[in-house]
């Protein structure tokens, strides 16, 4: 019974986790290019640089408003404070929804 019991509390922690992953999540951070302002990537893309826990953590954005996010700030040394609210898997943010600040 005990091990039942382990075995249904494993699957259900599991279960909870991966749930967790697939809802939205918003981060304030700024806006820079990943190439230009950077300097992490090959070619040039938005990504959005969030302070959490005193760590920098940097997610690559895409989906529709990323576009437009990049070219306000492809050129080196530009940042934009922003409020996004997506996804996040694999260090990538799919934006749902943009706050200019």
């Amino acid at each position: 019974m005990k091990y039942i019991t382990t075995f249904a509390l494993a699957f259900g922690l599991l279960g909870s986790a991966a749930f967790a992953a697939d809802e939205a999540t918003t981060v304030e951070g700024k806006v820079q290019c990943a190439k230009c302002t950077l300097k992490t990537q090959d070619k040039c893309q938005a990504a959005v640089v969030v302070t959490k826990e005193g760590k920098e953590i940097t997610y690559l954005l895409t989906g529709k408003d990323a576009a437009g996010l990049h070219k306000d700030v492809c050129k080196p040394g530009t940042t934009l404070d922003v409020k996004i609210t997506g996804k996040i898997a694999k260090g990538v943010l799919a934006i749902s929804k943009v706050e200019k600040k």
